[in-house]
This record gives structure tokens, C-alpha cells and sequence, in this order.
């Protein structure tokens, strides 16, 4: 009986862990995994993954963050984006995922934290800043000058349409230039501000970049 009972508490701790692992709330399946001993292992394994979760939990924990320019999940000591190929920050997040205030923040509407003015994306959650969100910098800020946007060729040929209604909804500027044999340079002279307010466009239909200056 004993023995019965300790083998239906591992399941139990199984279950919790494999769940854990797919961004599941342990305890519940804990309960449930006592409860139905291997099936409710079974079930726990053939259970979807929780990405949103899982993202969430490792930028919590600090082992993981944000890119700030596609906002895929990297490690949080990268600096460099094994996604878009951006150069990252060198100053990572507080404990607490925020950054030090400053003239060259601003506030991400969706979290509350403080990120970068050259960022498109927040470092936190992860979600775009809206075009509105981030203010135009003066000479004194780090988005002083102008900028452009690097993109893969075949995505810019794929959408193409896409791609030349954005540049002209933001008045910029429609030509595309070879940087090598796999990208392409557009939007060369814009500011900061029309850069992310691209970024973000191109975003939502699938298409990663990155910015750089002019």
C-alpha cells in the first residue's frame, strides 16, 4: 500500500514537471498527476505548450530577454541577435526587467518599463512600441541623425507591394539597394521615428529588419 502510494506521488511530480517545463501551473498538475498516476502523464505530455508562458517565465527569471528590434527570446547576456543580427544594448535589464530612466527612454505602453529610444521593440515584453510611443529625439539623443532598414532580399521581393505601401504611408524613400547578396538597404534618411513606425509595420506581416545609421 505504501509502495503504491509512492509511486503514484512520482507520477504526480512527474506530471507537475513536465507541465512546469510547457508553462503549466505545476501544482495543478501535480494534483492531477497523483490523481491519474500514468495517465495523467500522458495527458501532460501530449499537452500544447504554453509559448507566451515559457517566454514570460525566462524573462522573469533573467536567464532570457527580449530582442528590442524583432522581439524574439534570446539569452540575456547576448550581444548580438542570433535572429535579426542586431547589435544589442551592453547595459542589460534591473532584476526587475526595467531599465534607468533617462532622455533617451521611453515608457512601453503595454508593461510600464523604460526602454531605449532605439528600440522598436520593448525589451521587457516584448511587444512593438507604437510610433506614438516613441518621440521624436532631439540632436542631443541617441536617435539623432538618420537611419535605414537592412532586410532580406527574398523578403523584400516576396512583398514587395507590402513593402511599397509602407515606404509611401511614411513618405520615405521608396528604393531598394543591395547591401550583399542576401540583403537589402531601404528607407535610407529616415528618422528615428519613421524607422520604427517601418519596423513595426513590416513586423506584423511577417517581415524581420533591423536599423542602422546613416
Amino acid at each position: 500500500m505504501e509502495f503504491a502510494l509512492v509511486i503514484w506521488i512520482l507520477f504526480g511530480v512527474v506530471t507537475a514537471v513536465v507541465a512546469t517545463n510547457k508553462g503549466k501551473n505545476g501544482c495543478a498538475w501535480f494534483a492531477l498527476g497523483v490523481l491519474l498516476g500514468p495517465f495523467g502523464l500522458i495527458l501532460s505530455l501530449v499537452t500544447p505548450r504554453d509559448q507566451t508562458a515559457v517566454e514570460q517565465k525566462a524573462v522573469s527569471s533573467g536567464e532570457m530577454r527580449k530582442c528590442p528590434y524583432c522581439a524574439e527570446l534570446i539569452k540575456a547576456e547576448a550581444i548580438k541577435c542570433r535572429f535579426c543580427g542586431s547589435d544589442l544594448p551592453t547595459d542589460p535589464p534591473k532584476e526587475d526587467g526595467h531599465v534607468q530612466a533617462s532622455q533617451s527612454t521611453t515608457t512601453c505602453g503595454s508593461c510600464g518599463a523604460q526602454v531605449d529610444l532605439t528600440h522598436t521593440f520593448c525589451i521587457v515584453c516584448g511587444k512593438p512600441l507604437t510610433a506614438a510611443a516613441v518621440p521624436a529625439p532631439n540632436n542631443s539623443e541617441a536617435g539623432a541623425g538618420t537611419w535605414h532598414l537592412i532586410l532580406d532580399r527574398r523578403a523584400a521581393e516576396e512583398r514587395g507591394e507590402v513593402l511599397l505601401t509602407a515606404l509611401r504611408s511614411l513618405s520615405l524613400d521608396p528604393a531598394l539597394r543591395a547591401v550583399n547578396e542576401r540583403e537589402v538597404k531601404i528607407a535610407s534618411g529616415a528618422t528615428l521615428q519613421q524607422v520604427n513606425a517601418l519596423m513595426i509595420r513590416l513586423h506584423e506581416v511577417g517581415v524581420i529588419s533591423r536599423k542602422q545609421r546613416d
